[in-house]
């Protein structure tokens, strides 16, 4: 995890109003970052990623406040260190064979089919392989979606019913 003073400094800089709580869009901007040798080019999240990282730690709210701001700066250090380090040809690329441990690394447990159906998802270019852009999009949506399944799986059954409108309320968290 960074340092909290610095991530505090970090924190209150974006926070232009200064409410206490910033914007998924100015969560974008503390998340974008320069090039990350040896292989992490420049990355803008987008700012869909920036508000699905926003609820997967604040489900009602589209802010963050600093606490779930440093949960949310120890995700993207950690699927940003096991990209660096699954990516073991230093290529800036994940091929599908360095996708499913590092998928794993990061806590989610995905049968092999799944997975491959998600890396053509976050692989616009469908060249069969993710840059750091992807998995981060790949592993916020992810993240996303257990904090949904937790939310709904009250009794840890590993299993929901949901009806029609909560669906639709689901995938509304997605856009």
């Amino acid at each position: 995890m960074g340092d909290r003073s610095a991530l505090w400094e970090q924190f209150t800089a974006i926070d232009a109003d200064h409410s206490g709580n910033i914007s998924a869009e100015e969560l974008c901007k503390v998340f974008s970052t320069p090039a990350v040798p040896p292989n992490i080019p420049a990355y803008t999240m987008p700012p869909n990623i920036g508000r699905m990282l926003c609820r997967m730690v604040s489900s009602d709210n589209p802010h963050v406040e600093f606490k779930e701001f440093v949960t949310l700066d120890t995700f993207v250090r950690e699927v940003q260190g096991v990209f660096l380090r699954f990516d073991r040809d230093k290529s800036g690329e994940m091929s599908f064979a360095e996708l499913m441990p590092a998928i794993q690394q990061v806590g989610f447990t995905l049968q092999q089919g799944l997975v491959g159906s998600l890396m053509r998802a976050f692989d616009p270019s469908q060249s069969g392989a993710l840059t750091y852009s992807g998995f981060l999009s790949l592993c916020a949506v992810l993240g996303l979606a257990r904090t949904l399944f937790s939310s709904w799986d009250t009794n840890k059954s590993q299993t929901v019913t949901l009806s029609y409108d909560q669906l639709l309320c689901c995938l509304m968290w997605f856009m």
